[in-house]
């Protein structure tokens, strides 16, 4: 019996973690495409000055490139207009489209890289609801399911604070270029100030504010959904003693 709780506990905690992976691919993919994000945060942080646009102008700027960005692998922007004129240091003036050739192709990797994370989430779901029949099936004890689902809910709290405390202080930078060292195979993400109005765009801790959105849609997600695993068990087994109790 200890063999077997055992077991149960273990895919009951493995099904926590993979629907948790599941609901922060989720919140990354709705934060990501959802424009009003961007322009929420780029309001807070006031970025029209160093941009050169107005507010109106930036705005829609954004819902186009987020537009572009969630439904074209290809991050195509070569139709958009003028928008900016810089001067170099050197006093030359530099007038050309609003994104620069190095940034849409950073984007273009960018777009791949969301393709990727929804193919991944797709499976990952079929996994989750494969793993959910089954243990509906093996009728686990509702111990060994509370046990389980208490194990995944630690480890998921401590990376919650952890992600809240990285988003939140310096050491985010570190984890920002890091993270693009590994996910990218070149330097595209690295952009000058002085001609690239995407880092302009983009300032700083903007993707820390946007990655607390990110955080507080998986912990919802995560509120509404691990508690459906111990409800259907219980739906389960009364349909199962109804219909023991209807053929007796």
């Amino acid at each position: 019996m200890d063999k077997y709780r055992t077991r149960h506990r273990r895919r009951v905690c493995v099904y926590t973690l993979l629907m948790s992976i599941v609901l922060l691919l989720h919140a990354l993919t709705s934060v990501a495409f959802d424009a009003n994000r961007y322009i929420a945060v780029q309001r807070q942080m006031n970025v029209y000055p160093s941009v050169g646009l107005s507010e109106d102008e930036l705005d829609e700027l954004m819902r186009d490139y987020i537009s572009r960005f969630a439904f074209s692998a290809r991050m195509r922007f070569t139709d958009i207009e003028p928008y900016w004129t810089e001067t170099l240091p050197n006093g030359d003036s530099l007038t050309g489209k609003t994104f620069r050739p190095n940034e849409m192709r950073h984007m273009a990797d960018v777009a791949r890289l969301f393709a990727g994370i929804r193919l991944a989430r797709l499976l990952l779901t079929g996994i989750c609801a494969l793993l959910f029949a089954r243990l509906i099936a093996l009728r686990p004890q509702r111990k060994a399911v509370r046990q389980g689902i208490a194990a995944g809910a630690a480890i998921l709290a401590l990376i919650s604070a952890a992600a809240a405390f990285l988003l939140r202080t310096e050491g985010y930078y570190s984890a920002f270029a890091a993270l693009h060292r590994v996910l990218f195979d070149n330097d595209l993400w690295l952009m000058d100030p002085r001609t690239d109005i995407m880092i302009r765009m983009f300032p700083g801790l903007f993707f820390g504010k946007l990655g607390m959105y990110v955080l507080a849609h998986w912990v919802i997600g995560l509120l509404l959904t691990v508690p459906m695993l111990p409800l259907a068990l219980r739906l389960a087994e009364a349909y199962r003693k109804r219909a023991a109790a209807g053929r007796s």
